[in-house]
């Protein structure tokens, strides 16, 4: 997952398998203009479904 700040993008998170509900957390906070997921390879065409974010944690509750 990219994200794009002060126009630039950044990886923020990567993983190697995308299953139903999976969680990428992030180590920090990430203010951004946009988001965007790469599939960079995938055994079958991929297909992605509704992508959200999240602030979670004690920044969440303040």
């Amino acid at each position: 997952m990219e994200a794009k700040t002060g126009g630039v993008w950044q990886r923020i998170a990567e993983g190697t398998t995308i299953g139903h509900e999976r969680i990428l957390p992030l180590p920090e906070a990430v203010t951004a203009s946009a988001v965007r997921v790469k599939v960079l390879e995938s055994r079958a065409k991929p297909h992605l479904g509704a992508t959200t974010l999240h602030l979670a944690g004690s920044r969440a509750r303040s």
